[in-house]
């Protein structure tokens, strides 16, 4: 009798089903981070509709007949592969790439036309995807999603080839289709600034089926799919092993990778890089988790690179990736930029600090409030100013530029450009330093 059901019928007797076995609760959807959730539990996921993406690239045609065919890109990096008895008929198909609003979308989309049409027999989409495409992810968390007439992305498994570097998918009809990650270590990539804090999130598409030996139609043609919905955060007990290139968490802050802190309310993590750029092969840094899901154990590694951004030139002598720091308390901001080789302390010191007309980014003159000081190994110490014969302060000149600011535990960045000065404590010996420095670190407070 299921036979002669019509398509709203079964999925009507469908969802019964479902509500029989399980309370039909309703569930808000929530943003990454606020919930923290594990796979396969709770009510039916309803899908999130999101914007349909605007072309990226040129429209692709050609025609194809029932002896099949392939239409792919110029560069061949996007194929489709229609089989013979596909299609009853010549038909012009088009391809194009449009932007990926999928949740956690990979690369582009693809918007395949004339939009619903239905194969006879699957075709075959293959893709060729960048390198660096499966950073935070793995192979075996690959999916496949089509965009339905709700704007509502619907998605399965997909098969990835390491080797080949590509993706592919059996395509059944035509609408915008796009490959995403079931799960993810976010952010999968990124430059940090020495001392910089970085939060890392291990995100789950709920609800997805990720088993790629589950044909992509049913016994009734329909496609075995499921909604995607806006990523969450899995629980704590899913993940384990968070690692810094290869040492555990719990071992610690370390100069030459930094240190991971295991945060109690997810699957979540907080990154410190070191204070001063890491040698290689110590950078990038490679942050990695694992966790469990239907496919077995999967490792997510994200790959994080510490960038030389602070250089100071004393002197007209070089220095460069100082260990920097910065501190910010209301209306006032202190830097400390230090050079230290071996067990030398003090080879080379630059300070500044801004109090009391301290508003963030900004050009902050030397003055009162604006300061700079330094010193080099033969211990004689500069200032901003100098006093002359009728004990009046002369200051600079030079400025403090602050071209970043964002405020408690993220990036700062600026530069330093003064005339400092040194003066014998009976004022007959006077002598200037030229300073110059970059810089851009973490903001601490105290």
């Amino acid at each position: 009798m299921m036979s002669h059901l019509t398509r709203k019928a079964r999925v009507g007797l469908l969802l019964l089903s479902l509500c029989l076995g399980t309370a039909c609760e309703k569930k808000e959807v929530v943003q990454p981070g606020q919930e923290t959730e594990q796979p396969g539990k709770g009510a039916p996921i309803v899908g999130v509709p999101t914007a349909v993406g605007t072309p990226t690239g040129d429209k692709i045609s050609q025609t194809i007949g029932p002896a099949g065919g392939v239409v792919r890109t110029a560069d061949g990096n996007v194929s489709l592969s229609i089989p013979a008895g596909a299609l009853s008929q010549p038909t012009t198909i088009s391809l194009q790439p449009i932007e990926n609003k999928a949740p956690l979308g990979i690369g582009s989309a693809y918007e395949f036309s004339p939009d619903g049409l239905k194969f006879a027999k699957p075709a075959q989409l293959t893709v060729k995807y960048a390198a660096g495409s499966l950073n935070g992810t793995s192979p075996e968390a690959i999916g496949i999603a089509f965009q339905d007439e709700k704007r509502v992305w619907q998605g399965k498994a997909a098969k990835v080839n390491p080797t080949e570097g590509t993706f592919t998918a059996s395509v059944p009809h035509f609408s915008s289709w796009s490959f995403f990650k079931y799960y993810s270590l976010f952010p999968d990539a990124e430059t940090l600034a020495p001392a910089h804090v970085l939060k890392l999130e291990v995100l789950y598409l709920k609800g997805s089926a990720m088993d790629p030996d589950v044909p992509v139609v049913d016994a009734n043609g329909e496609i075995n799919v499921a909604p995607l919905v806006e990523p969450k955060l899995l629980k704590a007990n899913q993940v384990k092993n968070w690692r810094v290139n290869g040492n555990d968490a719990g071992n610690g802050f370390s100069e030459t990778y930094g240190g991971l802190t295991v945060l109690d309310q997810g699957a979540a993590a907080e990154y410190k890089a070191p204070s001063k750029v890491p040698a290689i092969p110590h950078n990038p840094v490679a942050v990695s988790v694992e966790l469990k899901s239907r496919q077995g154990q999967l490792i997510l590694i994200s790959n994080l690179t510490i960038a030389a951004e602070n250089v100071m030139v004393l002197k007209g002598q070089k220095f460069e990736n100082p260990i920097t720091e910065a501190l910010y308390l209301p209306d006032a901001f202190s830097l400390t930029m230090t050079e230290k080789r071996g067990d030398q302390t003090g080879v080379a010191n630059l300070t500044a600090w801004v109090v009391n007309t301290f508003k963030g980014a900004g050009s902050y003159a030397l003055g009162d409030d604006c300061q700079v000081g330094a010193s080099m190994r033969d211990g004689v110490s500069y200032d901003s100013y100098w006093i002359d014969e009728q004990n009046e302060t002369h200051y600079g000149p030079g400025t403090v530029t602050i071209t970043e600011f964002n405020g408690e535990g993220k990036p700062v960045a600026g530069k330093i450009s003064a005339t400092l000065h040194y003066q014998s404590d009976d004022g007959k010996e006077h002598k200037t330093m030229e300073v110059t420095a970059t810089f851009k670190t973490s903001l601490d407070s105290e």
